[in-house]
């Protein structure tokens, strides 16, 4: 009977250890969902937009939003004429990807600081 008793002890105390290690587990980690997939009139419009700027200038404008670098008179203007839709979707598509969520915060603060200047230069020829 005794050994019964602690066996039936030793079994209860394994299941709390495994359950309360299981729950800790739980609790440390953060459920991923997948990212929505864009919609096909998402995705024409964001090639609409790509259209609109060079590549060139698509990637001087990107490194803005994370370095402290200048952005070209000449790509200042191809943002202003692509428009702040194509710019803010652009911007948003960027910070909701896991490995520039972390500068999210900087980085569309930055957005709208090269969207001000440029416009400054170019609103009344754009």
């Amino acid at each position: 009977m005794e050994k019964l008793n602690s066996l039936f002890l030793l079994m209860l105390f394994l299941s709390a250890t495994a359950i309360a290690a299981f729950e800790a587990n739980i609790s440390n980690k953060e459920i991923a969902f997948p990212a929505p997939q864009p919609t096909s009139d998402q995705v024409k419009f964001m090639r609409e937009c790509k259209s609109l700027m060079s590549a060139e200038c698509g990637r001087e404008i990107f490194s803005y939003l994370f370095q402290n670098v200048s952005v070209s008179l000449e790509c200042c203007l191809d943002l202003v004429r692509m428009g702040w839709h194509c710019h803010s979707a652009f911007v948003e598509t960027i910070f909701t990807m896991p490995q520039y969520k972390p500068n999210a915060f900087a980085g569309i603060a930055r957005s709208y600081q090269i969207w001000d200047d440029c416009i400054i230069h170019f609103a009344p020829n754009a």
